[in-house]
């Protein structure tokens, strides 16, 4: 009887995904965020409530603070990191991470490195082919999805042609 465990090599490369991206998420948040700490320190003085507008930056200064938001907290630094966590959760329980996560980070990588290669972009088509082998290492290794497992569902147990849910059409 098959399982949803996933097999060695598979969470290693899933995990390998999961911990770059916790790295660009920390780089991304942390790093930026302390290399603009003049800013913050800036925005704490001023009070941070409603301290950042979607308006137009006219000055200078406006287009910093603007910037300072959107490469630290209004950045994708944030959900990049804790989908990071909830992969290298994933795999320390040797759960699946489904391909289509992978191809989602491939899709979003190369236009990202296309439009500007000379940037740590590179990480997301590398997370995606990452967790795309990984998944396929899995479903190689005849491993099913963990709501068939959890059921003690086989393929064998689904009907060919289920019936519709779908109300029917009228004519």
């Amino acid at each position: 009887m098959e399982n949803n465990v996933a097999d060695g090599k598979s969470v290693r490369l899933s995990k390998a995904a999961g911990w770059i991206a916790v790295g660009m998420g920390v780089v991304h948040v942390v790093v930026a965020g302390w290399e603009r700490r003049d800013l913050w320190s800036q925005v704490v003085e001023d009070g941070v409530w409603n301290t950042f507008t979607l308006d137009k930056s006219v000055t200078l200064s406006q287009f910093e603070r603007a910037e300072g938001f959107w490469t630290t907290f209004g950045s994708f630094g944030v959900p990049v990191l804790v989908f990071g966590c909830y992969v290298v959760w994933s795999t320390r329980r040797h759960q699946r991470v489904p391909g289509w996560l992978g191809w989602i980070f491939l899709a979003w990588g190369v236009p990202l490195v296309i439009l500007c290669p000379a940037s740590p972009g590179w990480a997301f088509p590398i997370i995606g082919g990452l967790l795309i082998a990984g998944d396929k290492s899995q479903s190689l290794a005849g491993q099913r999805p963990s709501a068939m497992a959890a059921t003690g569902t086989t393929a064998g147990d689904l009907p060919r042609n289920p019936p519709s849910t779908r109300p029917p059409r009228r004519k």
